[in-house]
């Protein structure tokens, strides 16, 4: 079949560029992202991924190694991981054209590989289709590379049976990885950091880094593995702006875990252990042409599956992928942060940071949904004094937030598009709270409530989902300190 000449319309949407196009973009007339090539520089430690809109002028993302890296080279396998990062880094750009089509020319994928990528996009951006009231008939993967030119999947390299397993934990700062930390600290298997970064020198600059750490050195040595990521290029903030289809979610966890994928290649770990929880399976009461939205996808039990496997399949054949937290319910997590936290040398309450709207990555904010299910989560296991230590003032105290809290417990509503509990996580947690904040002004006035919904929810204490990918050795590490704990 011939090239459909384009209408004037589809011609200002898209000027074309025929050299290299692939049959398909031939035959479809339609504006396209095309994620371009890779560039990595092994002595600088630098990657530099290339994108371009309808064969305009290029715009890049950058990212920068750091940590305990000895002998590193651009090898094919290496190629493979950032291949995949690239395929995670691609959805920021494609949020500001929503265009119908990307193109891959970095690297090959097979049909399989194709409908994995196509699943997650459609269910990783389905907050920002909603949001924008964008169709699904979009997000299209074509693939312009040869099959020849496929990259191998590091073979099984025999490390568990050497007796070399080791467990590379992604540090987020937030209380999540650092429970993961303390569970795995019960356990004789070896531990290391790697912390993803969005911003400038963002680890060097942290205090609280710094104060992990040095607390945890002893078990995961005095250097982390450190990537840095960098989507600020002007190209593509000049040709996306005044779009009136402004960013919404992204696959942050996602690109955290095949970043993780390319430090277990590159430290010899056997496995990831990231801290995704339970109630990240459960999305925001929204369907979108017939998908739900869950802002917390790529957090899912569902992606954690697919992504195993995928990983195994298509990047390391002996590596295993896995949330430590899956089997858990935010208020267990919590639970266990505190108790292990108090009166503990390794004391993490002063340090952890979870609001994604923290002033200069500091401290918290304390005007936005994350900071208000977080506070609730905590006090129903900190004093006041404590809760003041890590947020800087009683969020139970301040008005301004109460709205904040009953979007939270609201059971039918739109939940916020934020990385939160269920509705039932925070009406326990409420409850529980009442031991030691109950004549704060939140909590007196909706007592009668918090008391009817919280009393038949206190099963989630105990409550264990037996739909993970835990190690069969760290089950036992994993699962017991957490359920032995009294409520």
């Amino acid at each position: 079949m011939p090239p459909r000449t384009p209408t004037p319309a589809q011609q200002s949407d898209c000027e074309y560029d025929d050299t290299g196009l692939g049959l398909a973009l031939l035959e479809q007339v339609e504006p396209f992202l095309t994620f371009e090539t890779i560039k990595f520089d092994a002595e600088a430690r630098l990657a530099m991924f290339q994108f371009h809109f309808c064969g305009g002028r290029r715009f890049q993302a950058t990212m920068s190694l750091a940590g305990p890296l000895q002998d590193l080279e651009d090898t094919p396998v290496v190629r493979n991981a950032l291949l995949h990062i690239g395929l995670c880094i691609l959805p920021w750009f494609w949020m500001g054209y929503n265009c119908k089509y990307i193109r891959i020319e970095a690297g090959y994928l097979n049909s399989e590989q194709v409908h994995f990528w196509e699943e997650f996009y459609q269910n990783v951006l389905s907050e920002y289709l909603y949001l924008h009231g964008l169709d699904r008939d979009r997000l299209r993967i074509l693939v312009d590379a040869s099959a020849s030119d496929a990259l191998p999947v590091l073979s099984d390299r025999k490390l568990e049976q050497q007796g070399k397993t080791k467990v590379l934990v992604p540090l987020g700062g937030g209380k999540d990885s650092l429970v993961v930390y303390q569970l795995l600290s019960s356990s004789e298997t070896p531990c290391a950091w790697l912390h993803v970064g969005d911003r400038p020198r963002e680890f060097e600059r942290s205090w609280r880094f710094k104060r992990i750490m040095k607390m945890t050195q002893n078990r995961t040595g005095a250097s982390a593995f450190r990537f840095e990521h960098n989507m600020d290029d002007k190209i593509w903030e000049s040709e996306v702006a005044g779009t009136r289809y402004q960013p919404a979610g992204h696959p942050w966890a996602a690109l955290v875990a095949f970043d993780s994928v390319l430090a277990a290649i590159l430290g010899d770990f056997t496995h990831i252990a990231v801290g995704n929880e339970r109630s990240a399976n459960y999305g925001n009461n929204v369907v979108h042409e017939g998908r739900a939205v869950n802002h917390q996808y790529d957090k899912s039990f569902d992606f954690e599956t697919r992504v195993h496997t995928y990983i195994r399949k298509y990047l390391v054949e002996d590596l295993h992928y896995f949330s430590a937290l899956q089997h858990l319910w935010e208020v267990q997590i919590a639970r266990t942060f505190a108790s292990r936290s108090l009166g503990s040398s390794e004391n993490f309450l002063p340090v952890f940071l979870s609001c994604n709207e923290a002033p200069d990555g500091d401290k918290w904010c304390c005007k936005c949904a994350k900071c208000a299910f977080v506070f609730i989560l905590m006090s129903a296991w900190c004093s006041e004094a404590q809760l003041v230590e890590i947020f800087g003032e009683n969020l139970f105290e301040k008005q301004s937030m109460f709205p904040e809290f009953l979007s939270l417990l609201d059971e039918e509503g739109v939940k916020p598009m934020e990385c939160v509990g269920t509705a039932c996580e925070t009406w326990l947690s409420l409850y529980l709270a009442l031991r030691a904040h109950g004549d704060s002004m939140f909590l007196k006035s909706h007592d009668q409530e918090i008391r009817l919904k919280g009393e038949k929810l206190k099963y989630l204490l105990d409550d264990y989902n037996s739909e993970h990918l835990l190690p069969e050795f760290l089950e036992p590490t994993l699962r017991q300190p957490v359920m032995m704990l009294g409520a």
